[in-house]
């Protein structure tokens, strides 16, 4: 088998004039990792995306916990338990970053493994 594989068996390539591997110079390696530190932090959410993912999260939170009652066993006739749902995953359509937020706000509450709950507001 005589052909043009490398020592790893992937066949080597010549690329047009002007274009490289990808790899670069040493210096151009040195310059990359040098501006990966330079990253702008993002911006925290806007306060209508937070009051749209609150809104979200309630009716989702709502839902879920009809859905549960509705089962066998639940109801008017049966011993009325209320739902044992305390905790859901967030609506997808917002970011991590407004969740985080919203932690951070003291409204929801981070439960582990992607689950989110209710802060309970006092009356003030």
């Amino acid at each position: 088998m005589d052909d043009d594989r490398g020592a790893n068996g992937v066949v080597g390539c010549v690329l047009p004039r002007g274009l490289t591997s990808g790899f670069g110079t040493e210096f151009e390696r040195e310059h990359i990792m040098d501006n990966a530190d330079a990253t702008p932090t993002p911006e925290p959410p806007s306060s209508k995306e937070l009051r749209l993912a609150m809104k979200a999260f309630r009716k989702r939170l709502k839902l879920t916990r009809l859905d549960d009652e509705s089962r066998m066993g639940y109801g008017p006739t049966s011993s009325g338990q209320n739902s044992g749902v305390v905790a859901i995953v967030p609506p997808n359509q917002f970011s991590k970053a407004v969740w985080r937020e919203l932690v951070k706000q003291g409204k929801v509450r981070h439960d582990g493994d992607g689950l989110y709950s209710l802060v309970k507001q006092s009356p003030d």
